[in-house]
């Protein structure tokens, strides 16, 4: 089963090879994702510009494809940061609290 992230992803990666992205006037690509309130379509603007409207909720941004895949990938890597960080100081409670049991078992 594909994810929601996985979906764009591959939309990014083969937007090139879309037919409907070469002719004005052609149907989005939209992909909405309801457990994020969240829409994301690709289309192609009058100037031949590749567009990606984000829409989260009630707010939605316009990018350009290549500006997308940089916030996409901005994303993707200070979520990943976040999560190391917080794994590591998870890790550090741990440490901490193994640390205070072998020294208070250590004087009995």
């Amino acid at each position: 089963m594909q994810t929601w992230l996985s979906k764009c992803l591959e939309t990014i990666a083969a937007i090139g090879r879309y037919a409907q992205f070469y002719a004005e006037g052609s149907d989005p690509l939209v992909y909405e994702f309801k457990k994020h309130d969240m829409v994301v379509t690709f289309t192609l603007r009058d100037d031949t510009k590749r567009i990606v409207q984000l829409a989260l909720g009630s707010e939605t941004r316009t990018f350009e494809l290549e500006e997308f895949t940089d916030f996409w990938l901005t994303m993707i890597e200070e979520g990943r940061k976040a999560t190391t960080a917080y794994l590591e100081s998870l890790g550090e409670l741990s440490r901490k609290k193994n640390g205070k049991k072998e020294r208070s078992n250590s004087h009995t």
